[in-house]
C-alpha cells in the first residue's frame, strides 16, 4: 500500500509541475534523458520523505496498535470496495466513453460503500472507548 500511494503521489506532483511549467512563457519540454533523471531523483526524495514521516510518527506514539487498527479499517474498505468503483467511474469520465450499465453499477457501489468505510472507522473508536 505504501508503494502504491507513493507512486500516485509522484504522478500527481509530476502532472502539476508540467501544467505549471506549460503556463510559463517560453516553456520547452525537456528531453527524455533529463526527464528520466529528474523522475529518478524525485522518486528517491519522495520515498525517503514519506518513509521518514512514517518512522517519526511511529516513534512518537506510545501505542502503535491504534494506528494499525485505523489504517486497517480504512485500507481494507478502501482497497476492496471503494477504490475499484471510484477508479472505474473516473476512468469512464476521463476518456469520455458512453455510460453503460457497468458505469452506473460502479457509481452506485461507490456511493453505497462510502458509509461502510466511515462506519468501520467510527465503530473502531466506539469499541475502543467502551473497553471491549
Amino acid at each position: 500500500m505504501f508503494f502504491g500511494a507513493r507512486n500516485n503521489f509522484i504522478a500527481v506532483t509530476n502532472n502539476l509541475a508540467t501544467i505549471i511549467n506549460k503556463k510559463r512563457s517560453g516553456y520547452r519540454q525537456p528531453d527524455k534523458a533529463t526527464r528520466k533523471k529528474q523522475s529518478k531523483i524525485l522518486f528517491i526524495v519522495y520515498t525517503v520523505l514519506i518513509f521518514g514521516i512514517i518512522i517519526s510518527i511511529a516513534a512518537s506514539l506510545d501505542e502503535v496498535e491504534n494506528v494499525f487498527n485505523i489504517l486497517g479499517a480504512i485500507a481494507s474498505n478502501s482497497t476492496c470496495l471503494i477504490f475499484p468503483c471510484m477508479f472505474y467511474v473516473m476512468l469512464i469520465r476521463k476518456r469520455n466513453k458512453p455510460k453503460k450499465l457497468h458505469y452506473w453499477v460502479a457509481l452506485a457501489g461507490f456511493i453505497f460503500f462510502i458509509p461502510f468505510g466511515i462506519f468501520s472507522v467510527v465503530s473502531m473508536f466506539i469499541s475502543e472507548n467502551s473497553g471491549h
